[in-house]
């Protein structure tokens, strides 16, 4: 019955993202949260340097804060974060230098609602990656900068790697904190590095991205790295 309604809510969360469901079998594997406590679990964490690009007048922009708090809960034996919320804020600025602008926001800057689930990097890569959209409608959220308004919606794909940046292993054991990372490509920062999950046993990746209105247009990205902790900690199980 577990495993029965854990794949209901995965594909209705497919079907949110995507537009439409993906035949579900029992034998579809999902990495999943495993909580201490065996119930829903109360996470909270802190990211560093937060950068979103986008184009403006054909030049790159950034729109940047110091720092991120993250404040979500993880049903436990299961793929699903939910209830999540983003705050950006410290010296969040808006920039474009290749026109000389530069703007300062108004902070802070909080999310919509979001709903996460972990998948994989591909049938055979097993990396867990976690898959981000707004809980509802499809807005991430929106920005005000000295008159200009900024609105991100979309999806977007992170990395729990297996080993953090402390050198620990972060798979199939429990432990007191979670990293996971955003990343960029290295020779166009304005796209994501991941832009495929392997998600209910088929790779998806055809309508993942962010997307920037108002002042930005197009796509857009985030890079930005952060730690959450939970009480009595967790563990992500890949097996």
């Amino acid at each position: 019955m577990r495993l029965t309604m854990r794949l209901v809510l995965t594909a209705a969360f497919a079907a949110a993202v995507f537009g439409a469901l993906t035949a579900v079998t029992a034998s579809a594997f999902h990495p999943l949260f495993l909580t201490q406590s065996k119930r829903e679990l109360l996470v909270l964490g802190l990211g560093g340097l937060w950068i979103e690009r986008a184009e403006k007048a054909g030049a790159v922009g950034e729109f940047a804060c110091e720092k991120v708090l993250i404040h979500g809960w993880v049903s436990h034996d299961s793929p699903l974060i939910h209830r999540l919320l983003l705050t950006f804020h410290g010296k969040c600025g808006l920039s474009v230098p290749a026109i000389n602008e530069h703007k300062k926001c108004t902070e802070p800057i909080t999310t919509k609602l979001i709903l996460g689930e972990l998948g994989l990097a591909s049938s055979t890569v097993h990396t867990v990656l976690i898959l981000l959209i707004p809980a509802s409608g499809t807005e991430f959220y929106k920005a005000e900068c000295e008159g200009n308004k900024i609105t991100v919606g979309g999806a977007i794909i992170g990395e729990i790697p297996e080993i953090n940046a402390k050198g620990q292993n972060q798979y199939n054991k429990k432990i007191a904190e979670t990293e996971t990372v955003f990343a960029v490509e290295s020779t166009k920062p304005q796209v994501q590095e991941l832009q495929t999950i392997w998600l209910l046993g088929v790779q998806m990746g055809s309508n993942i991205k962010l997307t920037a209105a108002e002042f930005f247009g197009g796509n857009t990205s985030w890079e930005f790295a952060f730690t959450t902790h939970g009480a009595g900690g967790m563990e992500i199980c890949t097996h």
